[in-house]
């Protein structure tokens, strides 16, 4: 997918599926049935807790067995470590030592993360992107040719989110069309505000039908018809909340998403 996206031929309705941890279940349940149905998917595994094994964790043993056409293995740290109350040398150590143990395992030499939690400050993806890799966050999105490569959009999928109506929306969604943003996670003015300026002018119908939502609803203001701010009406009381975004595309069943994780220092 990302070699697709860096040559511009990403296909419209191209699924990436993914899992964070590396939990025995992805051996015994999950690849099963991807095998079965040829539907590969990405995992991404913190490094310590294989080392120690854990038993909630699959083995080296275990991923190498599986790893191929159907399963691949990439990066997410050694300990599963909050990356934001790490400095930047801790970081390198995070990410250098979890794809040295990828190495060493797996040969798994793709510069692939997922950031634990999904956290993740400009100056971590500044210095992520030095290093050479694309990375994902936890924040819902359609990936496109405007998205950050290394803050890539993820729709969970587990809890009250799998649910199969719930799926086939999420999978059929496409990206909202807007410029590209460069914005920090961490917010310094509570509730923050998230401005989102539109490739092209909005009509009167289109405009009526974006929704934006938030804990405790959102008060959109509109600047002419190509740019709007998004506030929450309440502050943001969690570590980490979303504003998510839609909009009806011209494609019957289809919506234009976008959605924005804050995370509260």
């Amino acid at each position: 997918m990302l070699r697709r996206l860096d040559e511009g031929n990403l296909p419209d309705k191209c699924v990436v599926l993914t899992a964070d941890d590396g939990y025995r279940s992805i051996a015994e349940n999950a690849h099963p049935l991807l095998k079965k149905y040829q539907m590969p998917m990405s995992v991404f595994i913190a490094s310590k807790p294989v080392d120690k094994k854990y038993t909630a964790m699959m083995t080296w043993q275990q991923m190498r067995d599986i790893q191929g056409d159907i399963m691949q293995f990439y990066n997410h740290g050694i300990d599963h470590s909050y990356f934001l109350k790490l400095d930047k040398a801790q970081i390198q150590a995070q990410i250098n030592q979890a794809q040295n143990r990828l190495n060493q395992e797996l040969n798994q030499r793709e510069k692939i993360l997922a950031y634990p939690y999904g956290e993740a400050s400009l100056p971590i993806l500044k210095q992520v992107r030095k290093l050479g890799y694309s990375a994902f966050g936890q924040h819902s999105g359609v990936v496109s040719n405007t998205s950050n490569r290394q803050h890539l959009p993820r729709f969970p999928m587990a809890a009250h989110y799998a649910k199969m109506p719930n799926f086939k929306t999420k999978i059929n969604t496409l990206p909202m069309p807007i410029k590209a943003q460069n914005i920090n996670p961490i917010f310094e003015k509570n509730p923050p505000t998230l401005t989102l300026e539109f490739t092209q002018p909005l009509n009167k119908h289109q405009k009526a039908n974006l929704q934006c939502f938030a804990n405790g609803g959102v008060t959109m203001a509109w600047q002419g018809n190509q740019k709007v701010e998004i506030t929450a009406n309440k502050k943001l009381t969690q570590r980490r909340s979303k504003y998510n975004c839609t909009l009806p595309s011209e494609q019957k069943g289809r919506y234009h998403w976008h959605s924005v994780q804050w995370i509260k220092r």
